[in-house]
């Protein structure tokens, strides 16, 4: 895919286990943008709940599962000691948003959320001048849960996947490209049932049968799909 930014700092987030974290300078023409090219730095961070490094071809998968993140890593910083601060979505985005341990911000539990005086990215880049945006696929990430803060837009597909939030994402993209911007892109596409369309439903089952809609991932289904 061409990139119609002139330059562009992009995070791909896989919550499950390990986690590639990256910044962006402030302001264009401040201390912050120091060594920057000139014009709009924008930020995205692609957020995928669930993704396994262990299962990405950038970090050592035997299988071709990534041809497109492992084109996006080639030409990026790879991280390669960085995890999650937690095993379930809340807490760990609230890590990701805040820099924080679970302890510190708060959001530990599935009956949590994040405190109000909680400061997050979203809040900081806003105060820096930056447009803040959101396009997320429900869960721990629907409005109410604290995530939401320093966003000023935040458009939530409750479960539609990639293929709603991915247009509605490129769309606010394009129609602010000339501006520092932060967008968050998050989706839950390969979080359970585990039973993902074809071509790649079977794609890697050798002759076993498919997953359908009521998969359920216990540890004895699960090695049978490995």
């Amino acid at each position: 895919m061409r990139n119609p930014l002139p330059f562009v700092a992009v995070v791909l987030i896989s919550t499950a286990l390990t986690l590639g974290c990256s910044g962006g300078g402030g302001s264009g023409g401040g201390a912050g943008g120091a060594g920057l090219p000139a014009g709009p730095h924008p930020i995205i961070l692609l957020d995928v709940g669930t993704l396994r490094a262990d299962h990405l071809g950038t970090y050592g998968y035997a299988r071709a599962t990534s041809p497109n993140i492992d084109r996006l890593a080639s030409e990026s910083a790879l991280f390669e000691w960085a995890f999650s601060q937690a095993p379930i979505t809340g807490p760990s985005q609230a890590s990701i948003f805040t820099g924080l341990y679970p302890s510190s911000h708060g959001f530990i539990g599935e009956e949590s959320r994040l405190a109000e005086e909680a400061i997050t990215l979203a809040e900081v880049l806003s105060e820096q001048g930056y447009t803040t945006a959101a396009f997320v696929d429900g869960g721990y990430l629907s409005p109410g849960f604290g995530l939401e803060q320093g966003f000023a837009v935040y458009d939530n597909s409750q479960g539609g996947g990639v293929a709603a939030v991915g247009p509605k994402a490129i769309a606010w993209m394009k129609q602010n490209a000339a501006r520092n911007f932060l967008l968050l892109v998050h989706t839950y596409d390969v979080h359970t049932p585990y039973a993902p369309p074809e071509p790649h439903r079977s794609a890697f089952l050798q002759g076993l049968a498919a997953p359908t809609a009521g998969f359920e991932p216990t540890a004895e289904r699960l090695e049978e799909v490995r």
